[in-house]
């Protein structure tokens, strides 16, 4: 319910400004699409790898749809910690709602989801994209919507240490630009790294192979990769969690 009512209430600050609010939807949408038209040019060009001469452009769709819902997410954690910083956010702290909604949803940017469904209905409309390996296994279906979700959480696990790291130093450290910096890394796809490269990246940055791995719970199932890829995910979420809080309970009052 708490969540309901914060991104309701940041659609509806968003709606305030209505112009605004549309051209960001739609820069956004024309940014990722001119992207697409990359991938498409590029796709037309390289041999078909995975029997499919169509999966890189499934591979640009995962990277879209996954960086658009860590938008969500990214702003809501910067702003929470900047917030914090200039001791604003005490309020906030003292209502009974869970720290990671607050964290995770109060200054949420909902622009971004909306964005996202844009972006998947132009690919299904304009017909793009083949999505026949999604309806081929249900089971690689469904891990390959597991790992994107993991692939978000990666991304989170990221922006909460990096952030919560700059609050206990007292640095402003330039999160955004450092995590964007990193992320633009997922564009490329597994088959440009070599799998000692690829597999460093799973166990040190799992937010930059994230549409790799997916692709490959798609194509293949449950191998070795996925697996190794959801625990390192899930241990590393699990861990940043336990620091936030310990972070917290150290404070009587944030600011001081």
């Amino acid at each position: 319910m708490h969540i309901y009512l914060l991104i309701l209430n940041a659609i509806k600050g968003e709606l305030r400004y209505k112009a605004n609010l549309l051209g960001v939807i739609l820069a956004i949408v024309l940014a990722y699409s001119i992207q697409f038209v990359f991938f498409d040019v590029i796709n037309s060009l390289v041999a078909f790898e995975v029997g499919d001469g169509n999966w890189l452009l499934v591979f640009f769709v995962s990277y879209a749809i996954g960086s658009l819902v860590v938008g969500f997410f990214k702003f809501a954690i910067t702003d929470f910690f900047g917030e914090l910083t200039r001791g604003k956010a005490d309020v906030l702290l003292v209502k009974p709602i869970s720290l990671m909604v607050i964290i995770l949803f109060r200054w949420c940017k909902a622009y971004y989801i909306i964005a996202a469904i844009l972006f998947i209905g132009v690919c299904l409309m304009l017909e793009v994209v083949r999505f026949e390996p999604f309806w081929k296994s249900t089971f690689n279906t469904g891990v390959y919507l597991i790992v994107m979700v993991l692939g978000v959480l990666a991304n989170l696990v990221f922006l909460l240490a990096l952030n919560a790291f700059s609050f206990l130093t007292q640095r402003q450290l330039p999160v955004d630009y450092i995590h964007l910096s990193i992320f633009n890394f997922a564009l490329l796809p597994s088959t440009f790294y070599s799998q000692g490269l690829l597999h460093f990246f799973v166990l040190v940055l799992p937010m930059v192979v994230f549409a790799s791995v997916a692709l490959d719970a798609l194509y293949h199932g449950l191998t070795g990769l996925v697996i190794t890829y959801g625990l390192i995910v899930v241990v590393c979420f699990a861990l940043v969690l336990k620091m936030i809080y310990r972070l917290f309970a150290r404070f009587d009052s944030i600011g001081g």
